[in-house]
């Protein structure tokens, strides 16, 4: 079984916040309170990450794990709504992963309302270190 583990959709590159994709920087600031995040370099070439475009590339793989992202830090979503909307179209290949922001206030209840909804699979973003879990 070939297994796609680490995968993303997005609506619009605008999404993707101030990440860049494929690099992780960390800066360190001796008197700043708040890091801010990295400049975002000019547009680089990023790849389709519509919908349509996942679906013809995971067509080698058996499964295809699809993750959300939130992150107050890079100024980035890819809602949740969009991925279990896309993930919808075959339960049984496609995995999803919601985004959660563990910094944000609202992460808590943000949490149970995913449980509420069916959610089983999380991914915390705090800053751009990700770690992942399931309830």
């Amino acid at each position: 079984m070939i297994v796609d583990c680490h995968t993303h959709i997005w609506q619009s590159p605008d999404q993707l916040g101030q990440m860049d994709l494929g690099e992780v920087r960390h800066t360190r600031h001796r008197h700043r309170t708040h890091p801010t995040p990295p400049p975002r370099t000019g547009w680089r070439s990023i790849p389709s990450g519509d919908p349509d475009y996942h679906w013809s590339q995971s067509a080698k793989v058996d499964k295809s794990i699809v993750l959300g992202f939130k992150s107050r830090y890079l100024r980035a979503e890819i809602p949740n709504r969009f991925v279990a909307d896309y993930v919808s179209r075959d339960p049984q290949k496609l995995i999803g992963f919601a985004g959660i922001d563990p910094t944000e206030k609202s992460a808590v209840e943000d949490l149970r309302l995913l449980l509420l909804a069916g959610w089983r699979r999380f991914r915390a973003i705090d800053r751009a270190r990700p770690s992942f879990g399931t309830a």
